[in-house]
Parts: C-alpha cells; sequence; structure tokens
C-alpha cells in the first residue's frame, strides 16, 4: 500500500467525505440539563445529571395540589415584581447538605423531613447559578428564554403561604427529575414555577423602544393645519348674493378676544386672543374653561332678514286692514299745542222720572213671608263636658 492511498485510507476513518454532522437547535430541555450539570461542577464539584424532565401549564389551585410534601419551598421574584416558585424534594436538599459537608453524596434514601431555615440558605445559590445559566445558554443561541431575572428570595416557612404570595394566574412549571452523586446515590426532584407570560427581554425592550422612538419623530413631524375663526354669522342669502367688491361687513370688538382655533375637522380645539407679534398678526393660545366652549364664537349666530326682503305670504300682498287708511303718516300726526279746540258740550238735558216708589210701610212684614217649609231636626247635641274655669275676670267699667 503506497503512502498515498494509506492516509486517504486514515481520512476516511477520520470522517473524511463524509457530511457535516447535523447540530440541532438548542431546546429547553438541552439546556437545562447543560444547566444542572455546569452549575453542580461549579458548587463544590457535584456530580448532577437530568434524567426526565416535565413541562406543564398549571393554575394556582391546580398548583397547590400538586405540591410535594415535605419539600423546600423558596419565593423567586423578577425585576418587574412578577413571582415564581421553585421547589425541592428531601433527595436534592440532602444531596446538596452532604455534599457541602462532607464533601461527597452518600448512597442511601433521604431522610423525610420538614427542611430547616439552614438548608434553604445552603441550597439557595445552587439555585440561582443552576436559574442563570439555563437562561444564558438560551440567550447565547439567540432562543426565547424561558426564564427571565428571576432569582432566589427567601424560603416559605409554611406551604399555604405561597398561595397568599403568588398571583393567582396561568404557571409553567418545570419539573427535573436529577441523579446527584457519582453513580447516582441520590435521587432528587427540583420544581422550577414561572408565570406563563414572562416579562420582555432586554432585547425585545430595546426594540420595542426604539419603535415607540420612531413612532413618537414621525407623529410629531406630521403637519396639523389649524385655522384662526375670527367671527361667524349668518346671512340671507340675497344678501350674500348682492354682496360687491368694496362692501364692508361689520364685526363686533369683542370677537378679538374670543378667537376659536378650528382643526381640519372643523372642531373646536382651543381658543385663542388676537394680536400681533413682531410686525405681524398672531393669536395667544387659551384653553377653555368648562362649559365655556357653549359661549365661543364658533357658534354661528342667525340674523332676523329685515321685513321689506320677506316675501308676501301666499304670494300675495297683505291687505290693509279696515280704517287704516285714513290714517296720516307717522310724521304727519300734528303737535300737541296744534289741536283745535272742543268747544262748548251739549246740554245733557232733564233726566227721566225714576216713577213712584212704595213707601216704606208698603213692604210686606216679617208675618207676611212665604214659609220656609220643616226643616230637618237638628239630632241630639253631644254634651259640651265641664268648661273650664274662667279665673278672675278683669272688673268692667
Amino acid at each position: 500500500m503506497s503512502e498515498d492511498e494509506t492516509v486517504t485510507a486514515m481520512r476516511r476513518k477520520a470522517g473524511a467525505g463524509r457530511p457535516p454532522p447535523e447540530v440541532t437547535a438548542m431546546s429547553p430541555d438541552k439546556a437545562w440539563r447543560l444547566a444542572v450539570a455546569r452549575a453542580a461542577a461549579e458548587f463544590d464539584d457535584l456530580v448532577a445529571s437530568v434524567r426526565e424532565i416535565a413541562v406543564a401549564r398549571l393554575t394556582l389551585a391546580k398548583l397547590d395540589s400538586d405540591m410535594p410534601d415535605p419539600a423546600l419551598y423558596a419565593m423567586t421574584e423578577a425585576a418587574d415584581g412578577s413571582r415564581g416558585l421553585v421547589m425541592l424534594d428531601p433527595g436534592f436538599v440532602a444531596a446538596v447538605i452532604e455534599q457541602t459537608t462532607i464533601g461527597k453524596v452518600l448512597a442511601r434514601p433521604a431522610e423525610e423531613r420538614m427542611p430547616t431555615a439552614t438548608d434553604a440558605i445552603m441550597c439557595s445559590e445552587l439555585v440561582d447559578r443552576i436559574v442563570a445559566i439555563y437562561e444564558e445558554i438560551l440567550t447565547s443561541f439567540n432562543a426565547l428564554p424561558d426564564v427571565r431575572g428571576y432569582r432566589y428570595v427567601a424560603p416559605f416557612t409554611e406551604k399555604r403561604a405561597i398561595g397568599l404570595e403568588l398571583d393567582d394566574v396561568p404557571y409553567r412549571c418545570f419539573q427535573l427529575k436529577i441523579d446527584l452523586g457519582p453513580g447516582g446515590a441520590k435521587k432528587g426532584r427540583l420544581w422550577v414555577v414561572l408565570p406563563w407570560s414572562l416579562p420582555m427581554s432586554h432585547a425585545e425592550e430595546q426594540e420595542s423602544s426604539s419603535w415607540s422612538g420612531e413612532m413618537e419623530a414621525t407623529v410629531l413631524q406630521t403637519e396639523a393645519v389649524i385655522e384662526a375663526v375670527l367671527h361667524r354669522f349668518s346671512l340671507p342669502i340675497e344678501t350674500v348674493l348682492s354682496l360687491q367688491v368694496g362692501d364692508e361687513i361689520p364685526v363686533p370688538r369683542a370677537v378679538l378676544s374670543r378667537v376659536s382655533l378650528v382643526g381640519s375637522d372643523g372642531r373646536r380645539v382651543s381658543g385663542a386672543r388676537l394680536g400681533q407679534a413682531n410686525g405681524m398678526r398672531a393669536v395667544r393660545i387659551r384653553f377653555d374653561a368648562p362649559g365655556e366652549g357653549a359661549t365661543g364664537t364658533d357658534f354661528a349666530v342667525p340674523t332676523m332678514p329685515s321685513m321689506a326682503s320677506m316675501p308676501p305670504m301666499g304670494g300675495a300682498a297683505p291687505a290693509p286692514m279696515a280704517g287704516m287708511a285714513d290714517l296720516p303718516p307717522p310724521g304727519g300726526f300734528p303737535a300737541a299745542g296744534d289741536l283745535p279746540p272742543l268747544g262748548d258740550l251739549p246740554p245733557l238735558g232733564d233726566l227721566p222720572p225714576l216713577g213712584d216708589l212704595p213707601a216704606p210701610g208698603d213692604f210686606p212684614a216679617a208675618g207676611g213671608l212665604p214659609p220656609l217649609g220643616d226643616l230637618p231636626p237638628l239630632g241630639d247635641l253631644p254634651p259640651l263636658g265641664d268648661l273650664p274655669p274662667l279665673g278672675d275676670l278683669p272688673p268692667l267699667d
């Protein structure tokens, strides 16, 4: 075998000519496995590997019923104030305590006991490191992280306090079954529970802020047409059609302080006062107080047409009232001193006789009046009772 053929065979064994291996995209499961292994190795050379991963969407009520007992419960919190939960079973806690205190994980079952505050402090560093590395791995691969900024805060002293501290929202629960120690000396479980809707990442916040800035700049550069309306009034169409160059339209002086600023849609934006600045006409903007717009100048004030311009009713001229045709014009009435004398009034003459009145004795007497008839009986009146004493009356003079 020649040297070239030997090199070719060696290259073939090394994989020459084969397609490059496919690199799978980073997934949450793979990120959790790498995070647990790396964080454990950094924590007193603890050996740990993830055996199984499960993800579930749970409500707070379902989470409360599925919590392991006994277990170590601790609260996590993000920068925006949203809270999560981590749970460690006795096997995970025992492996961390043994590795920290005696330097190795004992191959015996963990004691079923309630964790203490000391256990929580000793496990907090490892839990924080696992979550931080998991976030770093997904971020480095430009993947959407399922954990963003949540860090260990404090343990829960009682299980019932969890429902009081966490918001009643859907949660994403990661359950990791982990082998701890050489050969899986201990079996432990770790739960990472976070709100299902997580806060935006820093990159998303920057993108959103950039879009908001561009949108604001675009809006601020848009032209808005505003007209200053000095005065509005109504005129008959006949008067408008007869307007000629040079005709004057009177404008009240009071409208100088009641100018209306109107947008392109015809709505009143604010009030203003007419004036001048640097030799040019200008308006000073003022915002009307509530209820002031009803008296602004942007309301049309109709004017009554003259009687002469009104057409006759029914197409015929109105008929003059009877007796009114002989009246002189208003300017033709004579003054009070120019009235003619009234002259002597005629005598009234003798009044007619009233006739003979009856004598007073001729009126009928009381007995001569007609009878009134029988009146109905009044019945028995109720007794008046004893009258109160009148007291000492003053003497009559």
